[in-house]
Formats: C-alpha cells, sequence, structure tokens
C-alpha cells in the first residue's frame, strides 16, 4: 500500500514538472499551483499551494522535511552523486544539539553560505517584543547601532565589559592591571554648586562623595584645670561647641570613624598665662594629647608637650598656644580622644581649645 502511495505522489510530481516544462516552452504563464484552490495561480509565484475556497475542516499547510540537526554547520541533507548544499534550503530542525555559536534548537532554519540560519518566527508572525540576541557569538566586524532618536535600554540583569559574570548593573573590568577600564571625554564643567567627587570603595564600586559625606570636624571650647598636673578631657568642664560635624562622629571628648582612612587631626590649646604674681612670675608646661585606640578604655597615645614661656622679666602675662597635629590612619569604628594638662602652675587656670579633623583620603 505504501509503495502505491508513493509511487502516486511521484506521479503527481512528474505531472506537474512535465506541465510547467510544457507550458513553459509554449510560452504561456508558468505557475503552478498544488491542491484545489480557486481560480488562476498567483502570478507573481512560480508555485501557488494557496486554496481560498477551503474551510476550517479542509485547511492544510505545508509540511517542511524534518531534520535533527547536529549543529548549525553541519549540512546534514544528501549530498551524494550530484546533489550539493546549496543556498536558500529550507529546513524543520527537530534536534537541540551543538555548542556555543553552533548550537540549534528545534525551528525553520534556511541554509546560507555553509550555516544553517534560524528563522525568527516572532518577527514573521509581527511581534517585535524579542531579545536582541537569540544565543551567543562573535562579532566579526565593527558594529555600529544609530539609536535615531530613540533609547536603548536594559532592565532586569546585569551588563559586564570584561567578565561574562557581571555582579552589578554595570561591571567593567580591566584587561590588564595597567589598563584604564572607564574614560569619559568630553565632560562639561562641575557646577560651583552642586560639586562632587567621584570615589571606589574596597570593593571597585564608584559612589559620589559630595561635601556632606566628608569627615570634616571642628569643635571650640574652654576648660579649667583645678589641680596642676592633672590631665583632663577636653569636655572636663564644659560640653564643646560644635562648628562642623558633617557625620555627627564627635561627642563630648571623643571622635568615632564612620569611614576607613587617613584623618588629619589638630587638636590647639590657647592657655591663658597668669601674672607673675600668680604663678611667681614663671611659665608652665602645656600638654596636648590625641589618644588613638579602638576602645575609649584603651588608647595609644600619640602627644605633644609645649613650655609655655613667660615674660618673667617683665611679669607680663599673655596667651600661648599648644598644637599637636598628627596624620591618622583609622577604621571604622576607631576612635580618637582628646586630653590635655597644665604644670608649674597654682592650679585653676583657663585654657581655650579647636578641635579640627577632617579625612583626607
Amino acid at each position: 500500500m505504501s509503495t502505491l502511495k508513493n509511487t502516486g505522489m511521484k506521479f503527481k510530481i512528474a505531472l506537474v514538472i512535465f506541465v510547467a516544462t510544457i507550458a513553459a516552452a509554449s510560452g504561456v504563464k508558468a505557475q503552478v499551483m498544488l491542491g484545489t484552490p480557486a481560480g488562476a495561480p498567483n502570478s507573481g509565484a512560480i508555485l501557488d499551494a494557496s486554496n481560498t475556497a477551503a474551510t476550517a475542516a479542509t485547511y492544510k499547510g505545508i509540511y517542511l522535511p524534518q531534520v535533527a540537526l547536529t549543529a548549525n554547520n553541519v549540512y546534514g541533507l544528501n549530498t551524494t552523486g550530484s546533489a550539493v548544499a546549496v543556498n536558500g534550503m529550507m529546513i524543520y530542525n527537530t534536534a537541540t544539539a551543538g555548542t556555543g555559536t553552533t548550537a540549534v534548537t528545534p525551528g525553520i532554519y534556511v541554509w546560507n553560505n555553509s550555516v544553517w540560519n534560524v528563522v525568527n518566527t516572532s518577527v514573521i508572525a509581527g511581534n517585535m517584543n524579542i531579545n536582541i540576541y537569540n544565543g551567543d557569538g562573535t562579532l566579526t566586524g565593527n558594529r555600529n547601532v544609530s539609536e535615531a532618536g530613540f533609547n536603548l535600554g536594559f532592565t532586569g540583569g546585569n551588563v559586564g565589559i570584561g567578565t561574562t559574570t557581571p555582579t552589578n548593573q554595570l561591571q567593567v573590568v580591566a584587561a590588564t592591571a595597567t589598563t584604564d577600564p572607564v574614560r569619559f571625554a568630553g565632560l562639561q564643567p562641575a557646577d560651583a554648586t552642586a560639586t562632587g567627587i567621584l570615589v571606589t570603595d574596597i570593593n571597585g564600586v564608584i559612589r559620589s562623595q559630595s561635601a556632606t559625606s566628608v569627615s570634616a570636624v571642628s569643635y571650640n571650647g574652654s576648660i579649667t584645670y583645678a589641680a596642676d598636673s592633672t590631665i583632663y578631657f577636653n569636655d572636663a568642664t564644659a560640653s564643646p561647641t560644635k562648628v562642623i560635624d558633617n557625620r555627627s562622629e564627635f561627642s563630648g571628648h571623643t571622635f568615632t570613624a564612620t569611614q576607613a582612612g587617613l584623618y588629619q587631626v589638630t587638636f590647639t590649646i590657647n592657655y591663658n598665662q597668669r601674672t607673675s604674681i600668680t604663678d611667681g612670675g614663671d611659665g608652665y608646661l602645656g600638654y596636648a594629647s590625641i589618644n588613638v585606640g579602638t576602645s575609649t578604655s584603651a588608647p595609644n597615645y600619640s602627644t605633644t608637650i609645649g613650655k609655655i614661656s613667660n615674660n618673667e622679666s617683665g611679669g607680663q602675662a599673655y596667651n600661648q598656644n599648644v598644637t599637636n597635629t598628627d596624620l591618622v590612619k583609622l577604621t571604622a569604628g576607631q576612635v580618637i580622644q582628646f586630653q590635655s594638662m597644665v604644670y608649674g602652675s597654682t592650679g585653676g587656670v583657663t585654657a581655650n581649645y579647636i578641635i579640627n579633623i577632617v579625612r583626607v583620603n
């Protein structure tokens, strides 16, 4: 029975080819129609398989050859004898095979220039909501995209340059340790009313650092030394007055770093030198201490001691400054404390101080 069917089909095909050949030789229209359509074949088609008289129950389609491709660069069809791979051959691939750029999945393919190209059925159906790429690939030349006034947006994933596994929305990895991976050209001058500095954290993430995000502290106040040769915190007799504290890092006599970095610390004390009647005509020592540690109970000392000189011959009092300045490396959570003392005085000395701290890196 199968043999009879095949024989009948071959006879029909041969008959169609024979009729088309005779028609072409005699100068008549060389269109061929299959099925039972109404009317003449379409004048623009060499093969017309339409059937405008069909009903829902009798509609039929064109059944493409079902081929299990092994890769998109393997022809996989008959090439014996005089048969050769020819551009324009169309099949329906039934297999999922190949790897990387040669991978294929089920769908309609057309052979062109030694490779099977998948037919994007979404575009054929008029559905333009498709991905830019349907698989991995390698550029064989420069590709320029003209947006023509339209926007190009990426949502729901990460974009990597120099990496195939980006962990941020945009991740750029330098090719070598000496390569500058990012360049911005033609930038406008900074707006003087809204400036900022681009910085990176320890993971290489770019962040904007404005004036309000910089560690900057300035406090002043006064302290009365009730006893001689006794160390006092700067807030022993009165709370300091805030001038600047961008990140609220200072309280009482303790600065707590909220960010790791290098800090320029300056502690200046202005001692009100008294007359020779009060202090025997001799000056006293001023002591300014910057204590750096991991907690308030275990500081490491970095100190400056200065001798406050007095005009002993004239017996006149005048003020003197003692300044301790240091560049300190801190981790987040480390503290700095401020202490001072007088030595060689009868006590009751009042001094004014200024504390300035700036993170410089």
